[in-house]
């Protein structure tokens, strides 16, 4: 895997683990490892400038994954 750079888009889907009320009060990535994922990066390269993306939802399963693979994952072009 290639390091990360600015302009690149970072996408996350999965379930409520990956949700955590992204699409509530906690918008738009969640208050678990999506947004700690952002302040990783953000403290460690100030430097780059990500687009991150949460498309979790919870109660998703693999079926739900595959079924929003296109809306999800190809529209945002990761």
């Amino acid at each position: 895997m290639r390091p990360l750079k600015s302009g690149d888009k970072v996408l996350f889907i999965g379930n409520s683990i990956t949700d955590c009320y992204r699409r509530e009060e906690h918008k738009p990535l969640g208050n678990g490892y999506v947004l700690f994922f952002k302040d990783h990066v953000n403290i460690l390269r100030p430097d780059i400038k990500l687009t991150i993306i949460n498309k979790g939802i919870s109660g998703n399963t693999i079926i739900d994954l595959k079924e929003g693979w296109e809306d999800d994952v190809i529209y945002n072009a990761p």
